[in-house]
This record gives C-alpha cells, sequence and structure tokens, in this order.
C-alpha cells in the first residue's frame, strides 16, 4: 500500500513536471522530474518505473542533456520490454533512437526506430481491431433493434386488427339486439292488436 502511494506520487510529480515545462520554468521541472525518479527507487511496478523513467528520458531531451536521456531510455526500455505494453515499448525505443542518431550510431537509430514502428503498428492495429469490432457490435444491434421493432409493429397491426374485428362483432351483436327487439316489439304489437280484435 505504501509503495503504490510512492508510485502514484511518482506519476503526480511527472504531471508537474511536464507543467513548469510548458510554462518554461526548467528549474521547477526539473526538481519535479527528480522527485519522480526519487519515489520509484524501491517500486516493483514496472510499466510504474517504465513511465516514470520514460518521462525523465524525455525531460533531458528536452533540455539537451543527451547522456542523461540515454540512461533514462535504458531504464523505460528494459521495465517496458518487462511489461510487454506496445506503447511504453514504443515510448523507450523512439527516444533510444533519437539518442543513437545524435550519436551518429544510424545503424543502432535505425534498430530502435524500426522497433517503435513496429510497436506504433501494433497499437494501431489494436486500435483498428477494436474499431471494427465497436462497428460490428453497432451493426448487430441496429440489426437486433431493427427485428424487434419490425416484430412489435406485427404485433401492434395485429392488435389493431383484432381490436377492429372485436368492434366489428359488438357492433353486430348491437345491431341483431335491436332488430330482434324492433321484431319482439312488432310480433308483440300483432299480437296485442289480433287480442284487441
Amino acid at each position: 500500500k505504501a509503495q503504490e502511494d510512492f508510485d502514484h506520487m511518482a506519476l503526480v510529480y511527472i504531471s508537474i513536471s511536464k507543467s513548469y515545462l510548458e510554462i518554461k520554468d526548467f528549474s521547477r521541472a526539473k526538481e519535479a522530474c527528480e522527485k519522480a525518479l526519487q519515489n520509484i527507487t524501491t517500486s516493483s511496478d514496472p510499466e510504474t518505473k517504465s513511465r516514470v523513467f520514460d518521462y525523465g528520458a524525455f525531460y533531458y531531451l528536452f533540455v539537451d542533456d543527451y547522456d542523461k536521456a540515454k540512461s533514462f531510455s535504458d531504464s523505460a526500455y528494459f521495465y517496458a520490454k518487462k511489461t510487454g505494453y506496445p506503447a511504453l515499448i514504443y515510448a523507450a525505443a523512439y527516444k533510444l533512437s533519437k539518442y543513437y542518431k545524435w550519436r551518429k550510431d544510424f545503424k543502432s537509430a535505425y534498430e530502435f526506430l524500426s522497433e517503435a514502428t513496429r510497436m506504433n503498428d501494433s497499437i494501431n492495429n489494436d486500435n483498428i481491431k477494436k474499431t471494427v469490432l465497436r462497428q460490428e457490435l453497432k451493426a448487430d444491434f441496429e440489426k437486433k433493434e431493427i427485428k424487434l421493432k419490425a416484430e412489435q409493429d406485427k404485433k401492434d397491426t395485429e392488435a389493431k386488427a383484432e381490436k377492429k374485428r372485436q368492434q366489428y362483432v359488438l357492433f353486430a351483436v348491437i345491431l341483431a339486439l335491436v332488430a330482434m327487439i324492433i321484431v319482439v316489439y312488432v310480433v308483440y304489437r300483432n299480437y296485442a292488436s289480433k287480442k284487441k280484435s
């Protein structure tokens, strides 16, 4: 539990450092970055370590201290590989490719850039798969919704037809009763007039 707090604090310090970088307060940005790095010294979470070391690499690349950036990129890459998360591997490999390009070690720069590209493609493929799956699920849902609506419309039409039929039957019964009453009245009147005569 206590280590989780340190991990969270490290991530908070990263956000603080980014904010200071945005307003070009480099001394406070560096201070917050160093506090983030101090908070993960005992961390056992490779994801948090990778994120914090990656930010350290970003900061030192930003201030053109390529040797420190390399050190943090190596650590970020190591922990990113442990997690297997393409986004973390991409970020660390990309920073290492920038470092090796700066050192004019183009072979290593190319190797890390190739890995960064593969990881980016993997991320994009995952996003494409998610988008396709989301669209398929939406289409299935819409098909089912259309089918249910058609079934409901059919039931509503049948209910209206049944109600109309019942109204016709009721009208026919009432008409038959009225006709019967008229017939009974005529018969009774004829019977009463015959009785008088």
